[in-house]
């Protein structure tokens, strides 16, 4: 039997979980584990479903999740957090990096590229992807 990557996905537009858990989904090698929409539901989801990757947008709820990052890499690392914003400026990139996130990928880029990164960083690979 094939060992799958685990997916949680973490963004507050319903409508972008749910579309990245479909995508998650129809990887042969990957298996979404559940969407949540506030960053208070980061960390209670990841010790529950203990993923192999986090996507995690940065602007959620109004409230930044860098804390909640910080806090996956110290209690759960063997859960590597990809950022996936729609800001991508240089300092926001260092930041997320900063906080723990073992990678980093530009909204813009795609989403071919986001499930490319989801394997290089499941791979033990830091990837950043901008636009």
């Amino acid at each position: 039997m094939n060992k799958h990557i685990t997916v949680l996905c973490a963004d507050d537009s319903a409508a972008i979980s749910a579309a990245l858990a479909l995508l998650v989904d129809d990887e042969r090698d990957m298996r979404s584990v559940g969407t949540v929409a506030h960053t208070c539901e980061i960390l209670p989801a990841i010790r529950k479903h203990r993923p192999a990757i986090a996507v995690i947008d940065l602007t959620m709820d109004g409230e930044c999740p860098l804390p909640a990052i910080r806090q996956v890499t110290q209690e759960c690392p063997e859960t590597r957090a990809i950022v996936f914003s729609g800001y991508d400026d240089e300092p926001t990139i260092r930041k997320a990096m900063d906080a723990g996130a073992a990678g980093f990928v530009s909204k813009r880029a795609g989403l071919a590229t986001l499930i490319g990164v989801i394997r290089d960083v499941a791979e033990g690979k830091p990837v950043v992807r901008s636009m």
